[in-house]
């Protein structure tokens, strides 16, 4: 009986520790005992008054995939000094404890932090990042080499406050394609990108993605450098707030309608461009009330930097016959390139609008699409995103070779063209709404506008072809302002958003916006327009009629839109419209600073910061900050200029009231 006894107990502990347990924290897999998985902690540990490490799981590292010679020398030299990668994970049980209580520790006050963020709704007044803060940006050039050393020295770990062994550790491991190599309880998890490392021997070709002139050379191999996407509780915690706060505040409506939601639900798990943007802009919207994430922001920003280059490699490899459309990469790009204004508000990401003008310009070419509806459907819709981005840049830049002409490179304007007097469409954008033409056309107003004041105050004696120039100016801004005051929206046309928040009147009125804004563009910079359109109106409307009360027409157009409305992203640029129209009457027109004119511009300029203050705290608050500063800029200047006694037309044009305080940002 005892014999049979000792062999009962002897085989169930040897069942016992033959069994592989592939769930759980770390602690009940180490001592081999089934834990319950319950969080914060499990009850094994609570019961044992230990603390529990979590449940973050952990990948077999494959070496067996590995071919290149350099990776062969590097493992012989670290053998003769020193096994570098294994040394880490031969640490001392203590050393591997003290850590895993620190970090465990932080993702408790993150997460608690940001449970309190949520439940409040409320944004923070927090200064611009300056030289110590914030992450690299891709317009940037004085900081990129600051920026290549993190790249390619520093770590990948998306934890803060990981010991610097362990994150040596994290970036020293190499990820296998294989399935097989993956845990049991990971592969139940949504599909993510397999990418496979290697070598990274200087950071040229990084540079080259930012600032060189084609996507990548024909005879580039994609170098797949990207450790697979993991999904921690971090990680896990920013896509979910990227599809429940980031995308409805990045769209001008949201709903099953909404294409950006779509193509990212249906891209992120398994594309590790959109994985890692996605992260990016959650990252960035949040680092401003918890500047601890500014480090999760670095390192999501660097590894969707590098899948965006593998990506843009792998599209020039193939471009005779590329697989398919790149929704993926084109959505990434737009993902991180329209938002570095969150974190430095100077940048604009031209350098990946002009991948992306590269890539759209490619399958706008007849038969590069097949006949398939949904890619052209995806065609059209980047087309519309690209050409919104490439108009905020176009507005606060005048670098000749910064962008390019849209419609030249991205493809037709859906319904429209540039003499049109009726726009067609059918279904709103999340970016540009309805108003993808009126937008083009507003734009070329700002430039003619920007450029014709330059040529008005440039120092040079007149010369025939300045005056040329000039006279070519005045004949461009009539053909203009001959298209938008014949231009009008068909209503009957457009599908519902089928957001309650913003329906399509919403819309509506915002392109009705910007044409009115386009005039009043066109009306300040060109004397001789204003003086066309008083001899068009009445004997009384002649009386009544100026600048400014154009300029409180838009206002109250603006102020039907309720506050809340998901179309506030794309009406920045009608504030800063509003606000060049709110000049002070001159007082030698005027029966004094008391004037009834003097008195309603005085309210409206009270009415448009309470508007832009509420845009700070349900936006991206760095560029409404920019916009809010270059506002009152305006205004104090044009004060300045009416005491003086500097006629409107004569005083400094805002767009170099602009560029003289460098307040620029992406306005929408």
């Amino acid at each position: 009986m005892s014999t049979t006894t000792t062999t009962k107990s002897k085989s169930s502990r040897e069942n016992r520790q033959g069994r592989r347990f592939r769930t759980g924290c770390k602690t009940c897999k180490s001592r081999r005992i089934q834990c319950d998985e319950t969080r914060p902690a499990c009850n094994a540990c609570v019961k044992q008054g230990r603390t529990c490490p979590g449940y973050q799981r952990e990948f077999k590292w494959s070496t067996k995939h590995e071919v290149s010679s350099a990776r062969v020398r590097r493992r012989t030299a670290g053998s003769e000094g020193g096994d570098s990668i294994t040394g880490v994970a031969g640490e001392s049980p203590e050393s591997t404890g003290s850590t895993m209580e620190l970090e465990n520790k932080q993702l408790e006050e993150a997460f608690d932090a940001v449970s309190e963020l949520l439940a409040s709704e409320g944004v923070g007044d927090c200064n611009d990042v300056g030289e110590n803060g914030g992450i690299p940006t891709v317009g940037s050039l004085d900081g990129l080499a600051e920026l290549y050393g993190r790249i390619y020295g520093d770590s990948y770990g998306w934890l803060m406050g990981l010991d610097e062994d362990v994150q040596a550790q994290a970036q020293a491991q190499v990820v296998s394609q294989g399935q097989e190599d993956y845990p049991e309880d990971a592969q139940a998890d949504p599909p993510v990108s397999v990418l496979e490392e290697d070598e990274v021997d200087e950071p040229a070709a990084f540079e080259a993605l930012l600032q060189g002139d084609v996507l990548a050379r024909e005879n580039d191999v994609p170098q797949p450098i990207l450790s697979v996407p993991t999904m921690t509780e971090t990680t896990t915690f920013l896509i979910e707030y990227w599809f429940k706060n980031v995308c409805s505040m990045w769209s001008s409506f949201d709903s099953d309608r909404n294409l950006i939601r779509k193509l990212a639900s249906h891209t992120w798990s398994h594309n590790a461009a959109v994985f890692h943007s996605l992260q990016t802009m959650s990252a960035l919207h949040l680092s401003e009330q918890l500047p601890h994430l500014h480090a999760t922001a670095t390192t999501s920003w660097t590894a969707a930097m590098q899948s965006i280059q593998q990506e843009l490699a792998s599209f020039t490899q193939h471009k005779t016959s590329p697989p398919q459309f790149p929704t993926g990469l084109l959505l990434a790009l737009a993902g991180i390139g329209t938002t570095t204004c969150w974190t430095d508000s100077q940048q604009l990401g031209i350098p990946l609008l002009q991948k992306m003008k590269t890539i759209l310009a490619y399958y706008n070419q007849p038969g590069m699409l097949s006949a398939s509806t949904t890619d052209r459907t995806y065609l059209e819709f980047f087309n519309d995103s690209c050409a919104y981005w490439d108009i905020l840049c176009r507005v606060v830049t005048d670098e000749p070779d910064a962008t390019t002409a849209t419609t030249t490179l991205i493809g037709p304007i859906p319904g429209s063209s540039w003499i049109t007097t009726t726009t067609t469409f059918t279904s709103p954008h999340p970016w540009v709404g309805v108003s993808r033409h009126i937008l083009d056309l507003f734009a070329h107003t700002i430039l003619l506008c920007r450029r014709h004041s330059k040529r008005l105050r440039s120092p040079s004696h007149a010369t025939l072809h300045s005056l040329q120039e000039l006279i070519r100016d005045i004949h461009a801004a009539r053909s203009l302002h001959q298209t938008l005051s014949s231009l009008t929206l068909q209503s009957s046309n457009l599908t519902e958003t089928g957001d309650a928040q913003t329906p399509l009147s919403h819309l509506v009125d915002v392109a009705e916006g910007y044409r009115l804004a386009a005039l009043l563009h066109l009306y300040q910079t060109f004397p001789d327009l204003r003086d066309d359109h008083t001899r068009e109106l009445g004997p009384e409307e002649i009386s009544t009629w100026s600048l400014q009360t154009l300029a409180l027409e838009l206002l109250d157009l603006v102020k039907k839109i309720p506050l809340e409305s998901g179309s506030r992203v794309i009406q920045p640029l009608l504030y800063l419209s509003i606000a060049t129209g709110l000049r002070a009457p001159d007082s030698s027109s005027a029966e004094g600073p008391l004037s009834p004119m003097a008195l309603q511009v005085s309210q409206a300029r009270r009415v448009v910061m309470q508007r832009v203050s509420v845009l700070e705290y349900s936006l991206p608050s760095k560029p409404i900050r920019v916009l809010k500063a270059l506002i009152q800029r305006i205004w104090e200047v044009g004060d300045r200029e009416v005491e003086v006694g500097v006629v409107g037309g004569m005083g400094k044009h805002w767009s170099e009231v602009m560029e003289e305080g460098r307040l620029r940002t992406m306005f929408g």
